[in-house]
């Protein structure tokens, strides 16, 4: 005669270790969701930060990592100054960028419609020799906008730019004579593009 009992426990014992199989197998599961979502949480916080050194030297800092990050090379240009150039009875404006690449001074101009525009602002840097270190094209971009942003708001520097030969009234009410060799708001316009 067979013995049911005997079934009945391989049975029970089969049903308990498929029983905790599933469970330890929810389980890791589980542990690996929370995991993946700690590292995608950690990543959304982290926060590329570009500041302007005492020497004119731009660095990117990588902040909210869980090791100490150190100051980074963002790009191969110093000293970076914009000056707001704007002409008299005209509600359009450009920028002037001034840098320092390696030793020779580069000035960029600058559409003051286009100066947000990412892809605008590296190709004008690019066209003149400056450089932004970065490991993809996306995050140049990025690192531009960074640095446009932090060299605009800090600076106030502006200038009339004269829009025609001859006598001319300046802001502060001093009249200049502009000659040929004197750069015009026309100039201007034809050197953002």
């Amino acid at each position: 005669m067979i013995n049911v009992n005997y079934f009945e426990q391989d049975i029970q014992r089969d049903a308990a270790k498929t029983f905790n199989r599933k469970a330890a197998q929810l389980a890791y599961n589980e542990d690996r969701e929370l995991q993946r979502q700690r590292m995608e949480e950690n990543r959304k916080k982290q926060v590329d930060e570009i500041a302007i050194r005492s020497n004119g030297e731009l660095t990117v800092t990588t902040r909210n990592l869980d090791i100490v990050s150190a100051n980074r090379e963002v790009c191969n240009f110093r000293h970076p100054a914009v000056t707001r150039l704007y002409a008299d009875g005209n509600k359009e404006e450009h920028y002037l960028l001034a840098v320092q690449v390696g030793e020779k001074k580069v000035e960029i101009f600058l559409d003051g419609k286009k100066a947000g525009d990412a892809k605008y602002l590296l190709r004008r840097l690019n066209s003149k020799g400056c450089e932004i270190y970065a490991r993809n094209r996306k995050t140049q971009e990025e690192y531009a906008i960074k640095i446009w942003v932090l060299i605009k708001n800090s600076s106030t520097a502006a200038c009339l730019v004269p829009s025609k030969y001859g006598w001319n009234i300046m802001e502060d009410g001093t009249v200049k004579f502009v000659n040929e060799k004197d750069v015009l708001w026309e100039d201007i316009c034809r050197w953002v593009k």
